[in-house]
């Protein structure tokens, strides 16, 4: 594109060019567009930007005198750009660049032991003369089409000889590699007529040619020994070579262009196909004759597109355009009875086929059971039409559109009398629609990076978590593609990820425990599931263990041994300091409470509840969960643990380390030891036989924290004791993996 002015509003002007001489433009001018009033690029008669097409045909250098593929003339560089060898595991033939994508060839090229290859086995070189340096490179099959009639078991039935090979990416033109044309419309060929036959063969190492004549069809049956090969000379192929022989195409050519020149233009007019020997005096070359495939060939290419953009110079962008008209027979005249006709569209995967149905005039009938027209998609029916507008099965104004990536249209008329018989039929409008996966559903506490974005499908994104508060199972972010079916997937799923919070793993970590008794600080963010629990009249610690979810002590939701309501509890979290810390409080949703806690007698077996609350946590820095014991948790005597709380009168949040105390010696400091009757399996001890260490009055429902490989979990639930750390005594807390079953019970159930 060139700019011609440049305005500071409207009225700029651009001229679009194409990279001549491999590309041009419809009609082969420049087109100029202007910036108009609307702010929309227009040129005169448009406002979509045009299109460079492929010049076919017209090799930037010209071949001045024909010579032979026999006697292994060479062929000059750039002089026959359509020409590719197409080589699989066992042999090699020849083929031609009809499109940015496609290959011409013979169909037996793509034939071993009877059977079609596969693409995996195709590897297609072009671009150069020598094969030494032809071969360093190749272009791989996106598919293979071979003609649904050609039937050769025996290798000598060469009838609908005709292959097309698509590539997995387009080819950009230049002086090595252009098309050639296909045969235009009433294509003749004329006996006499020069054209150009090329080709690698089996073991030259350049490209050769030579010029041979089309040679009628009678003289070329006629050559043919015994008589009955003979028969194997169809309408569908034609002959070319000398009488007295001497050039032909030979073994490995097969596959390979018989070009024919008008008007400076090279069309395929024949592929090499098959012969009695190679230049044999009064034998010819048989090559299929193109022009009889000519729709066999489009439609191929039509139901295999690859949609394009056309983008408007204004940034937006028009889907081009798998799409055309279909009509009844004879639109728009009477069609005529006793007709059956059907029409199937189809686009990639990854579209959808859309139909306007612009008229409609078809015989009226109860059901449509006479005259209809049809519209299925796979076999479902979408729709069963006739009558005219306001008839109950017109079909509307709403387009009809596809399930899948086809559409087919049946049309029926039943037998009557062709003078009364004056409705017209259909007209309508199909066209391929991307599909259009929608934006990705977004991630909760999280987010989305576009790797990769394409104007259809196949867009790419990748999911993360925010760290390090929330990760992705696994631990690895996660990329989800836009697929055919117009769903994001990855590999192994079309469910949107769930970030995880990260639990027991605070941003700031305690360099050296201090005690709670002696009123020393937490530094912040150091025990971010610390939560203190207030009641009207007391208050009591807790742990943060979900973003809904907080655990504590039974008996901290007890008021004279009656459980408190739910509107009488304001949870206080992510502030070490009291002062700051009760600013703003969440509410409870519900509470739960151990349905074998007893608040009427004066043991504290089952102490622990779960609190609810009515609004999910966004973890951060201040606040994160404490994780839950592992299966096989286990409490070994001498582990050090983390007790916290804001007990008693202190203003800020304290914490201390204490070890894990056996049971035997838990129990004996018990006096009188009828208290020690009070320790169950469901609890554990912890302290210091010194004392001096210890949770207090306002610490209980508080965590005790085992550290594990950098996690903290929570072993245990601040419950009861003799005392606050007195000499001989020790804290006793819940044994929280004895309740794992009921706190995933509980959560799982609200």
């Amino acid at each position: 594109m060139i700019v011609l002015s440049r305005q500071d509003q409207n009225a700029s002007v651009v001229m679009y060019y194409c990279n001549e001489p491999y590309y041009s433009l419809p009609g082969g001018v420049s087109v100029t567009f202007t910036c108009e009033g609307d702010g929309k690029w227009r040129s005169k008669h448009s406002d979509v930007t045009p299109t460079c097409m492929p010049v076919c045909g017209q090799p930037t250098t010209l071949i001045s005198n024909f010579q032979r593929i026999l006697g292994g003339r060479e062929a000059p560089d750039n002089t026959i750009p359509w020409q590719v060898l197409v080589r699989q595991q066992v042999s090699r033939g020849g083929g031609m660049v009809i499109g940015d994508r496609w290959i011409m060839t013979a169909a037996h090229s793509l034939i071993n032991n009877a059977n079609p290859i596969s693409k995996e086995e195709i590897k297609i070189y072009m671009g150069r003369t020598d094969v030494n340096t032809l071969t360093d490179s190749h272009v791989l099959a996106a598919s293979i089409h071979i003609h649904p009639e050609y039937n050769n078991p025996k290798f000598s039935d060469f009838n609908n000889d005709i292959a097309l090979i698509k590539l997995q990416d387009p080819i950009t033109f230049n002086s090595s590699i252009m098309p050639i044309c296909l045969p235009a419309e009433g294509a003749t060929y004329v006996t006499g007529m020069m054209g150009l036959v090329s080709g690698f063969g089996d073991r030259v190492l350049r490209l050769n040619y030579v010029e041979v004549p089309v040679v009628d069809q009678e003289t070329c049956k006629n050559a043919l020994f015994p008589r009955a090969n003979a028969s194997y000379l169809t309408n569908n192929m034609i002959c070319a070579g000398l009488p007295e022989g001497g050039k032909d195409s030979c073994s490995g050519d097969g596959g390979g262009p018989f070009a024919l020149n008008d008007n400076g233009s090279f069309w395929a007019a024949g592929i090499s196909s098959w012969g009695e020997g190679c230049g044999l005096p009064g034998k010819y070359g048989v090559y299929t004759r193109v022009a009889n495939y000519i729709d066999w060939i489009n439609k191929t290419m039509q139901e295999n597109l690859n949609v394009q953009l056309l983008c408007l110079s204004a940034g937006e962008c028009l889907e081009s355009k798998i799409q055309g008209e279909v009509k009844s027979p004879q639109y728009p005249r009477p069609y005529p009875p006793s007709t059956l006709s059907q029409w199937t569209y189809g686009a990639p995967e990854g579209y959808k086929m859309q139909l306007y149905l612009t008229h409609l005039d078809i015989k009226d009938s109860v059901g449509c059971h006479e005259d209809s027209l049809m519209v299925l998609d796979d076999q479902n029916v979408l729709g069963k039409f006739c009558g005219q507008e306001n008839s109950s099965n017109y079909p509307g104004k709403e387009p009809i559109l596809s399930h899948g990536s086809s559409l087919t249209l049946l049309f029926r008329a039943s037998a009557s009398d062709p003078e009364q018989q004056q409705h017209t039929g259909f007209f309508g409008r199909y066209v391929a629609m991307a599909t259009d996966c929608g934006e990705p559903e977004p991630l909760l506490n999280g987010g989305m990076i576009v790797l990769s974005r394409q104007d259809q499908n196949a867009s790419v994104v990748m999911y993360y978590c925010n760290e390090p508060y929330y990760s992705l199972p696994g631990g690895v972010n996660v990329t989800f593609t836009c697929e055919g079916d117009g769903k994001w997937r990855s590999k192994h799923s079309d469910v949107t990820p769930t970030c995880m919070p990260v639990c027991g793993q605070p941003t700031t970590l305690i360099s050296n425990f201090q005690k709670i008794l002696g009123d020393r600080e937490a530094p912040d963010n150091t025990i971010p599931w610390q939560v203190l629990v207030s009641l009207k009249v007391s208050k009591g610690g807790g742990m943060v263990i979900g973003d809904r979810w907080i655990m504590t002590a039974a008996q901290v939701l007890d008021i004279d041994v009656n459980p408190i309501s739910k509107e009488q509890i304001k949870i206080y979290m992510g502030r070490t300091d009291v002062n700051t810390l009760t600013d703003s409080h969440l509410f409870a949703a519900s509470i739960h409470i151990h349905p074998e806690y007893n608040f009427i007698s004066s043991d504290f077996n089952n102490d622990i509840a779960l609190i609810k609350l009515r609004d999910p946590i966004t973890f951060n820095s201040s606040i994160m969960p404490i994780c839950l014991p592992a299966e096989g948790a286990t409490y070994v005597t001498g582990m050090m643990g983390l007790v916290s709380g804001f007990g008693g009168r202190a203003s800020t949040l304290n914490y201390a380390e204490v070890p894990v105390v056996d049971q035997e010696t838990c129990k004996n400091s018990f006096s009188p030891r009828k208290d020690a009757s009070y320790l169950t399996n469901n609890m554990f001890c912890a302290g210091l036989p010194e004392g001096g260490k210890d949770a207090c009055s306002g610490d209980g429902g508080g965590p005790f924290a085992l550290n594990d490989n950098g996690s903290f979990w929570a072993a245990g639930i601040s419950s009861w004791g003799v005392g606050c750390g007195l000499p001989g005594k020790y804290g006793v807390y819940t044994r929280v993996a004895n309740y794992i079953d009921w706190i995933n019970k509980t959560m799982q159930e609200n």
